[in-house]
C-alpha cells in the first residue's frame, strides 16, 4: 500500500472561491429546498429533451 495521499494532511480546505464572474461555496442543507425546486421544475423539460433516456424525477431510495 502506498502512503501517497491526494492532498497533504495539513491542507486547509477552502470554504469558498470568489471571482468577479462567480462565487463557489460548498453545498449544505440551506441549499436543499432551492435545489429540489429547481430540479423538480425542470423534470418535464428534461424528459422532453431529444435523446434523453434516464430517470429524471425519480426519487432516490438510498
Amino acid at each position: 500500500m502506498s502512503d501517497n495521499t491526494f492532498v497533504p494532511a495539513d491542507f486547509d480546505v477552502p470554504t469558498e472561491l470568489v471571482a468577479p464572474e462567480f462565487r463557489l461555496v460548498p453545498l449544505g442543507g440551506e441549499h436543499n429546498v432551492a435545489d429540489l425546486a429547481a430540479w423538480s421544475g425542470s423534470i418535464e423539460h428534461i424528459r422532453a429533451t431529444p435523446g434523453f433516456q434516464g430517470a429524471a424525477g425519480r426519487r432516490s431510495t438510498g
